[in-house]
């Protein structure tokens, strides 16, 4: 992902985030930059995709989801060898 011209590794998640159950799920795209803090709303990122890490899936529970992304995250970082 670029942020102001420079890039930053994240993990990005396509779909429609099937564990909160919403009445009528729309796909969304959602990007986390990893070890980053700012507020970047409004903002204009461009992302890149580099490697398809896992299908979307339903948890059991929100707590369940975020350990899981967790993983993912450590695994984008394996990935990007970052």
């Amino acid at each position: 992902v670029l942020v102001e011209g420079r890039p930053h590794p994240a993990v990005v998640n396509l779909g429609e985030r099937p564990t909160l159950n919403l009445p009528s799920p729309t796909l969304q795209f959602e990007v986390h930059l990893l070890d980053y803090e700012a507020d970047l709303y409004g903002c204009e990122l461009e992302v890149g995709l580099a490697a398809l890490l896992r299908s979307e899936m339903k948890f059991s529970s929100l707590d369940l989801l975020k350990e899981q992304i967790a993983r993912d995250a450590q695994a984008a970082r394996v990935t990007l060898g970052c």
